[in-house]
This record gives C-alpha cells, sequence and structure tokens, in this order.
C-alpha cells in the first residue's frame, strides 16, 4: 500500500456514512424516498418481458450467497499464493463485516420487499444484502488486479467490474425484490465497509502494526 500524508478515505467514508444515515433515517421516519421508490418501480416494471426477465436472472445470480462464497474463496487463493496479503485481509474482513451489518440492518429495520416479485424471496428488504456483497467483492477484486495491469486494459477492466455492479443492483429492483433505496442503501454501505477497512489497513501499516509488503 501506499504511503500518504493526507488520506482521501477519511473523507470518503465519512461521506458515504453520511449518505447511508439519510437513506437509514428517512426510511425510518418521514418516508419521503417511497415516492421515490414507488415511481422507479412503477416505471421499471412496464419495461418486464419474459426474456428480460431470464436475463436479470442470471446476472442477479452474480451477487447471490454461494456464488459470492466460490468466488471469494477463488480470490482469496489467488491473493494468499501471490503474498499480496493486505488485499486478502482486506477482502475477508470486508465480506465478514459486510454479511454481518446488513442483516443486521435488515432485522432492524424491518423493511418490507414490494409485493410483487419475480422470484421467491424472504426476509427483509434495506439494505439489498445483493447490491452490498457485490460492491464490496467486485469491486476489492478490481481493485487487487488493476495495479498490475496496462492503463487501457485497467479502465475496461474497472468499466466492466462498475457496469456488473450497477447490473446487479437494477436486477434487484427489476424483479421486485428490492426497492431503488434499498440498491442504493446496499450499494453505499458496500463502498463504506470497503473504504473504512482499507483507511484502518492502511493506518496500521503506517504505523508499522503489520508488516505487510502488498
Amino acid at each position: 500500500m501506499k504511503r500518504t500524508n493526507k488520506n482521501p478515505l477519511i473523507v470518503i467514508s465519512i461521506i458515504l456514512l453520511i449518505l447511508f444515515l439519510i437513506i437509514l433515517i428517512d426510511i425510518l421516519t418521514t418516508k419521503q424516498i417511497t415516492k421515490l421508490d414507488i415511481l422507479v418501480y412503477k416505471n421499471i416494471s412496464q419495461i418486464q418481458t419474459p426474456i428480460l426477465t431470464k436475463i436479470f436472472i442470471f446476472i442477479t445470480n452474480f451477487g447471490a450467497t454461494i456464488p459470492l462464497i466460490i468466488l471469494t474463496i477463488l480470490l482469496s487463493l489467488i491473493l494468499l499464493i501471490r503474498k499480496k496479503y493486505s488485499h486478502l485481509i482486506l477482502l475477508i474482513s470486508s465480506m465478514l463485516i459486510g454479511v454481518i451489518l446488513e442483516l443486521s440492518i435488515k432485522i432492524l429495520v424491518h423493511r418490507l420487499r414490494p409485493e410483487h416479485a419475480l422470484i421467491p424471496i424472504t426476509k427483509y428488504s434495506f439494505p439489498s444484502g445483493h447490491a452490498t456483497m457485490a460492491i464490496i467483492f467486485f469491486s476489492i477484486l478490481s481493485y487487487s488486479i488493476v495495479e498490475h495491469i496496462k492503463n487501457k486494459t485497467k479502465i475496461l477492466l474497472t468499466s466492466i467490474t462498475l457496469i456488473l455492479i450497477l447490473l446487479i443492483g437494477f436486477s434487484r429492483i427489476y424483479l421486485g425484490v428490492h426497492w431503488f433505496s434499498d440498491v442504493l442503501g446496499g450499494l453505499i454501505l458496500g463502498l463504506f465497509i470497503n473504504s473504512t477497512i482499507l483507511l484502518v489497513l492502511e493506518y496500521l501499516y503506517k504505523k508499522k502494526r503489520w508488516n505487510l509488503k502488498n
């Protein structure tokens, strides 16, 4: 990890936390964002077709539990073999904390899902677990490999990763299992978790509490 005197991750983490809290507090109190949720849901439901539904069911599985567990194990092994220990700690810590936080918030908030889901679904709605865990994993995947590739390929890979994350988020709304604010909250939460853990790792590295070369 690179050493910097002024770490923008502090500002980024604070902004992300504030944004998440704004959405969370609104859902728990005034529910003004519900108006936007309903509007988005109605507009997206108008473009639903059997073919699109099959496509988005396929896409949404990239953010499902079992595929992400398999991908996390594979990436962990690669990082371990390549001795990218700080990236490995970031991955495992973020994924574990992500699961704990999003499930805990779901239980505390008790927000109901949309009524007409296109796939079977249980549990509560806010935040979207698929959105949270997808952005945690795929952003770390991108972060772990972009430093080893050329600029053009780096841009392409980052773009593909971003598009996949957004498609997974969109698929949750399209399939009627989440509101727009669920997905938005999940994306923000995932980014907050990554940035905060990365900030902690960089702090420990600077203080030489850990001897992590990569």
